[in-house]
């Protein structure tokens, strides 16, 4: 079965929220807890029917393209860690993004 955008787009989410529980950075902490808040609101919503997953795919994207520069403001050695795990991620999941 072919994987729908929406599909990619929380793989990506759930490889680096797996991923990134290496960081030990503060913001890092923060943006993890941000992500497991909203994918339990999306997930009532989706429930609920209030939305379809396709009318979440734009904001999931835009959460991807913002986190490089969020990504800037960890100390560099896990900014370094983080952006590489970032890149490795999607390029093995939605190599076109970027």
């Amino acid at each position: 079965m072919k994987m729908t955008k929406f599909d990619r787009l929380m793989k990506v989410y759930r490889e680096l929220s797996e991923e990134f529980q290496v960081l030990e950075d503060e913001l890092a902490k923060t943006i993890l807890n941000s992500w497991a808040s909203s994918f339990k609101q999306m997930d009532t919503f989706l429930e609920a029917k209030e939305v379809r997953r396709s009318q979440m795919n734009s904001g999931l994207e835009q959460g991807l393209r913002e986190l490089p520069e969020l990504l800037s403001d960890l100390p560099k050695e896990e900014r370094e860690l983080a952006l590489s795990i970032l890149y490795r991620v999607m390029d093995n999941n939605i190599p076109e993004f970027y």
